[in-house]
């Protein structure tokens, strides 16, 4: 996992991970750390819940701004109007995804380095690897299978927004079995390296990282198909991008085959089963689950539930015979 870190000197390297260990050992550092987490996700997870209700009277404002930093790719042109003011033409390229697991590669990689310094269990490792795996995995694809369309963009909030959570999972995460640990320790002071060091062996582990291999292979057949998508032959809609974006057409057309014949954006389904594999990861000995872990999760259902929702609504719009597909937009046969 250090070598993750070898674009960071080795004294800065040091002082990093000092500063982290001062949070994961000393108790006010602790709590605080814990508050904030906990206080960024209900953050974000509350203003993807109010875009989803209906529009409501004082609420619109807040909701359409919302909206406008979900607004990237195809949705770029339909996005309100002035609703962040000054900032709502504010767009960057969408291929500026890749910035964010890159973020999430060195911060997820610390975390790692942090973990295996203090001598947390296994499944504490196992866990933050498998996220490693998950972020090199979206970056390898960013760069290398995806082909963005030529002016394809997203909001400028997106971009600093996607930064701060590819930092922030991998710290929750941390957290999340920080607190699993300590409880721990106050009811099995014996026999404790025995059971640290076959902590990954629990049935809640191992069915976390069932979960997270099959949410990973659902995403990446997705990304596979819409980075082989022909319009040739087909039924295409045009996009102009965001007001900063060139103004040069865009084709779209309908993504088929795998999950794409049952939801729109099945790659957002398999982020959700994704994070509920991380989740189901970090329940705890004597099923006493570590809360703070579900948190990303309960997040990435409601906002990629809003951005699933954008996405099917456009489809619909653009596409006269979609409708009779029957597709849902997120979670196959219910949503």
């Amino acid at each position: 996992s250090a070598g993750w870190l070898k674009i960071v000197s080795p004294s800065r390297k040091a002082l990093m991970l000092d500063a982290l260990a001062v949070a994961f050992h000393d108790p006010f550092v602790y709590d605080l750390v814990t508050l904030s987490v906990r206080s960024y996700w209900v953050l974000c997870t509350a203003a993807a819940l109010v875009a989803l209700l209906p529009p409501r009277t004082g609420l619109n404002w807040f909701r359409n701004a919302v909206i406008v930093s979900a607004c990237r790719g195809k949705l770029a042109d339909g996005y309100p109007k002035d609703a962040l003011g000054p900032l709502s033409d504010i767009f960057v390229p969408q291929k500026w995804f890749a910035h964010f697991y890159a973020i999430g590669c060195v911060s997820n990689a610390a975390m790692i380095a942090l973990a295996a310094q203090e001598g947390v269990d296994g499944a504490t490792i196992a866990l933050l690897g498998a996220f490693q795996v998950h972020v090199v995995r979206r970056l390898i694809e960013t760069v290398w299978m995806l082909r963005y369309p030529e002016g394809a963009s997203m909001h400028v909030l997106a971009y600093v927004f996607g930064m701060s959570y590819y930092v922030a999972v991998p710290a929750t995460y941390l957290v999340a079995c920080a607190q699993g640990i300590d409880e721990e320790n106050e009811e099995n002071e014996e026999n404790e390296e025995t059971e640290e060091n076959g902590a990954w062996l629990r049935w809640p582990a191992i069915l976390g990282m069932a979960i997270f291999a099959t949410g990973s292979l659902i995403q990446w057949h997705a990304h596979y198909l819409l980075a082989h998508l022909n319009s040739a032959g087909g039924a295409s809609a045009h996009s102009r991008g965001g007001p900063t974006a060139p103004r040069r057409k865009t084709s779209y057309v309908i993504p088929r085959g795998g999950l794409f014949e049952l939801v729109s954006c099945p790659h957002y389904f398999g982020e959700a089963v994704i994070y509920l594999g991380l989740g189901v990861a970090c329940v705890g000995r004597e099923h006493a689950t570590r809360t703070v872990a579900w948190y990303p999760f309960v997040w990435v259902v409601a906002n990629l539930a809003l951005a699933a929702r954008l996405s099917h609504d456009w489809y619909l719009a653009n596409f006269n015979t979609y409708s009779r597909l029957g597709r849902k937009a997120f979670i196959p046969f219910l949503y």
